[in-house]
């Protein structure tokens, strides 16, 4: 374990009467923290078996495909709010249009 040691300055009121700064204490207090050489790297760099992050479109994609199913204009606005700059809010655009205008049945 490493032991780390801080030190806190406390401030003792002052009193609204006295235009003088209280007086500084110090306190010391020990905390022990995990030693950081334990949560290094595998020696048999066993990281390598961990999986890549996917693909940061395909849940853009399914966050659209998710909103073509709901088929709301909520869900269109919340694709488009969160994804402004991406390429399928052309075509969320399009059929948040045709949500609006559909005729109800």
């Amino acid at each position: 374990m490493l032991r780390v040691s801080c030190s806190i300055f406390l401030l003792a009121s002052c009193s609204s009467a006295t235009p003088e700064l209280g007086t500084v204490e110090q306190e010391s207090t020990s905390i022990n923290m995990p030693d950081a050489s334990k949560n290094s790297m595998p020696a048999d760099n066993s990281i390598n078996d961990i999986a890549p992050a996917r693909d940061g479109n395909i849940a853009i994609i399914e966050e659209f495909e998710a909103a073509k199913t709901k088929n709301t204009i909520a869900a269109y606005d919340l694709f488009i709010a969160r994804h402004p700059d991406h390429e399928l809010v052309a075509e969320a655009k399009k059929l948040r249009l045709n949500v609006r205008t559909s005729p109800v049945k």
